[in-house]
């Protein structure tokens, strides 16, 4: 990301969706002339889940992600993916009404721990991860 910084998220995210609308489509259309329930496809409900996934879940989510990279380093940012689990069980919790074991604290606690450990990388705490990263992204003639 940091390689395209002068384009906006919004570009990128352009571009990256239709590159995979292209892509996939081919699929998609062997899928509707062959498996596709018609009855099932008029329904509201599936249509909303569609956008659903679509607009907020994929695209909202991929722009974030997106413009966090263009704020940190991609290898500090990629290990708060491991904290998806835990949203996500919080979130069904919430919302939908889904139990939470007691296998909850301990993974989270488990989660945490290894995300604190991996950001150290030795001797070497997050802050000055970041830091230096940002360093790289200015010339030499700056610094």
């Amino acid at each position: 990301m940091k390689l395209l910084s002068r384009y906006s998220v919004f570009t990128l995210t352009f571009y990256s969706v239709l590159i995979a609308f292209l892509v996939l489509s081919p699929y998609g259309i062997w899928w509707l002339i062959n498996e596709a329930n018609y009855g099932a496809l008029a329904m509201p409900q599936i249509w909303g889940s569609v956008l659903y996934v679509g607009m907020i879940s994929t695209t909202a989510g991929f722009v974030l992600w997106s413009k966090g990279l263009t704020y940190m380093d991609a290898s500090i940012g990629g290990l708060f993916m491991f904290f998806q689990p835990i949203v996500g069980t919080i979130l069904g919790w919430l919302l939908l009404g889904e139990a939470m074991t007691s296998y909850f604290l301990p993974g989270f606690a488990l989660i945490a721990v290894g995300v604190v450990l991996a950001m150290r990388g030795g001797n070497t705490t997050a802050a000055e991860k970041l830091q230096r990263s940002r360093k790289e992204d200015v010339p030499r003639c700056f610094q």
